[in-house]
């Protein structure tokens, strides 16, 4: 939820501040997302100090659905009523946003690092819009991000800042690499200094789903 409030203000901050031409449609959502976010922040607040209404709300809407729909909703529910703990705790909760803050601002030296790299001049305020472009296309289903990653950026930096085609595809590769392999070579480093494989790890996740849903465990020995 941080990350994902970081990511909106700053593309709110974009929209409301930039000299480059935007739709004014794109600054009004810009504004009432940033808007939604801090509201969003203080409402999970004000749940963190009551979480018997999550139980409440979620008891209500598990009386209106199926048998497995609602286990599941119950048990993201719980989950999240554990996750917002920290929410109790302002110090630790103004560090991890603090932290957040920084990461994606790490990022978007970098967007704007590359980008320049290959003459695609823009304001850094501008990595906020790529960023919120790139955002969107990793959440696409596609190993690693890609195609999904290097369209958005090419559209983010085509359609707004009116970079060439060949030079934001030729960047999209470049930033893809920039942004997943040095991370990816330190996982393994890190899986391998803690004894970690590959196989382990579905291993993990096997024994794990199995604790969380025992009776399916169950069923699956039956058959």
């Amino acid at each position: 939820m941080l990350d994902l409030v970081c990511v909106i203000l700053l593309f709110a901050y974009f929209v409301l501040t930039t000299a480059v031409a935007v739709n004014p449609e794109v600054k009004v959502a810009g504004a009432i997302a940033g808007v939604l976010a801090v509201g969003g922040l203080i409402l999970m607040a004000v749940l963190a100090g009551h979480p018997e209404r999550l139980g409440q709300w979620s008891g209500r809407l598990a009386r209106v659905l199926p048998g497995r729909a609602a286990e599941i909703v119950s048990d993201l529910v719980k989950t999240f009523a554990e996750g917002l703990a920290v929410m109790r705790r302002p110090g630790p909760m103004l560090m991890s946003f603090g932290l957040s803050i920084l990461l994606w601002l790490s990022i978007a030296f970098g967007i704007w690092f590359t980008s320049r790299a290959f003459d695609l001049t823009f304001a850094f305020s501008g990595s906020f819009l790529v960023m919120m472009f790139l955002v969107v296309g990793v959440a696409v289903p596609t190993p690693a991000g890609v195609g999904s990653f290097h369209w958005m950026y090419r559209l983010a930096v085509t359609s707004v800042f009116n970079a060439p085609p060949d030079g934001a595809a030729a960047a999209a590769i470049v930033l893809h690499a920039v942004s997943f392999l040095p991370i990816s070579l330190l996982g393994l480093v890190f899986m391998a200094q803690d004894g970690m494989t590959l196989t382990k790890l579905k291993q993990m996740k096997s024994t794990a789903e199995a604790e969380e849903h025992p009776h399916q465990a169950g069923k699956g020995g039956v058959q």
